[in-house]
């Protein structure tokens, strides 16, 4: 940038120069024109007119072409160097211009390369910041993978935990039972699912239960309570009926220790308590009882298990939170598996024993053997459903000497639990699990249900 100055400057002072030529010539012409004058003037006090007026005319000629020459020769001269400097000062201004030129494209060229790096880097940082968010989430990810394994692995030990004890219970169980065949424990699982629906619908189309409108010790009326299901308050009524028709009854509760759970030697017209079908069953033939009538009382398992929850692990055992949402689902499963809250039909209308087959499916025999068994009672017995006030008409049909004892329960609200948290609110995940181990419970209860409105039908009038 420089040199283009000077070469610039030099220019400039090329013009001026030549500018300044024009009147230097001028100059000389004048003088020369004046020394002519001069020295005609001079020569013509000395010279005759004659001579002295053509001597005067030829030394003026003379005079004047040399004047022009010197003029001449100093004007060519000083074109020439002006020529000089101007080719010189234009060539140094090309010469400047290219060097201006050179250096502007390398400086556009660097800058142009800064630019293309500073891109570079830039692409290069936010490549490397998403790599490492990349390795954020792939590090959360194997944590979480880490932290379900984890979890996984928990869950497992505690179903083998479950799975020996259970196996321990069944093996305790066989002692006293007649041993099942190989054959029939390899059982196709779907073969059992059939069979099973074809027991449900063969319930569902067994003849009507007889009505006994003459209780008596001859022939009692057994009411099979199942737990957690609302029975607390259908005990008392029957007591309290009984009493005013002066029948026998054996209660436990009333008049009988609450801890009584075996009818063995007792004599009454109407029972109520959590008795096994089989031990009852059997104390009734020895007695020469074979025709008694049945009652029991279905609740929708999924409350009725909660319920089961509160009274008997938080209030009775004291071995768990207050509210089932503290525990987690798949100890939740295991705690009321294991604590004998699921399965309550099975249990008491099936048989104490049955109700164990039922819970941990060691065979698919076992499995259709305990829905035999409990359908088959359950035939015999007219089914309550606590959510439908409708099915107290029907036991009143069934027992009319009962009819208000039975009538009477649509006005009586369930007990509250003492040892249930109001505040608590089950999460769905607890309430899936719940309906989990409440899936075998639930079938039956649906079919008691439709066996109730078949009863409805045609009992009451």
């Amino acid at each position: 940038m420089l040199r283009l100055l000077v070469a610039l400057l030099a220019a400039a002072q090329a013009e001026l120069h030549a500018d300044q030529l024009g009147p230097s010539v001028q100059d000389v012409q004048k003088n020369a024109h004046n020394t002519t004058h001069n020295t005609s003037h001079n020569t013509s006090h000395k010279i005759s007119d004659s001579d002295g007026h053509n001597a005067t005319h030829h030394a003026l000629f003379k005079a004047f072409d040399k004047a022009s020459d010197l003029a001449s020769d100093k004007t060519s001269h000083e074109s020439k160097e002006v020529a000089k400097e101007a080719e010189l000062a234009v060539e140094t201004v090309a010469d400047a211009a290219a060097e201006v030129a050179q250096e502007t494209a390398a400086e556009t060229a660097n800058e142009a390369q800064n630019e293309v790096a500073s891109e570079a880097t830039k692409t290069q940082e936010v490549a490397e910041e998403k790599e490492r968010a990349l390795s954020k989430a792939a590090l959360r990810r194997e944590r979480q993978k880490h932290r379900q394994h984890q979890e996984h692995q928990q869950v497992l030990e505690e179903r083998r935990a479950i799975r020996a004890r259970r196996m321990a219970e069944r093996e305790e169980r066989r002692q006293m039972q007649i041993p099942i065949k190989d054959s029939i424990i390899k059982l196709d699982p779907r073969l059992a699912g059939v069979k099973i629906n074809r027991l449900i619908d063969g319930f569902l189309s067994a003849q009507p239960v007889a009505v006994n409108s003459d209780i008596s010790q001859k022939r009692p009326l057994v009411f099979m309570h199942q737990a957690k299901s609302g029975g607390t308050s259908l005990r008392q009524s029957l007591h309290q009926a009984a009493h005013n028709l002066g029948l026998k009854t054996y209660i436990p509760c009333h008049d009988v220790d609450c801890q009584e759970y075996n009818t063995v030697g007792h004599k009454a017209a109407i029972y109520g308590g959590h008795f096994c079908w089989t031990s009852l069953a059997k104390d009734f033939a020895a007695r020469g009882v074979n025709d008694f009538s049945c009652v029991t009382i279905f609740r929708d398992p999924v409350p009725r298990v909660l319920s089961c929850y509160s009274y008997r692990l938080v209030g009775k055992l004291g071995s768990a939170p207050t509210c089932v949402a503290d525990v987690p689902p798949e100890k939740l499963k295991s705690e009321l598996v294991g604590h004998a809250c699921v399965d309550e039909p099975f249990r008491r209308i099936g048989d104490c024993n049955a109700a164990g087959e039922i819970e941990h499916f060691h065979t698919n025999q076992e499995r259709v053997q305990g829905w035999s068994l409990t359908l088959g009672h359950l035939s015999k017995c007219v089914p309550l459903i606590i959510e439908e006030p409708e099915s107290y008409k029907v036991a009143a049909a069934a027992f009319p000497q009962l009819a208000r004892a039975f009538l009477d329960l649509g006005e009586v609200k369930l007990n509250a639990n003492k040892q249930y948290d109001s505040q608590c609110h089950p999460t769905p995940s607890h309430l899936r699990a719940v309906r989990a181990v409440t899936s075998q419970e639930s079938r039956i209860y649906r079919a008691a249900r439709k066996r109730m409105w078949q009863l409805h039908r045609l009992l009451v009038k």
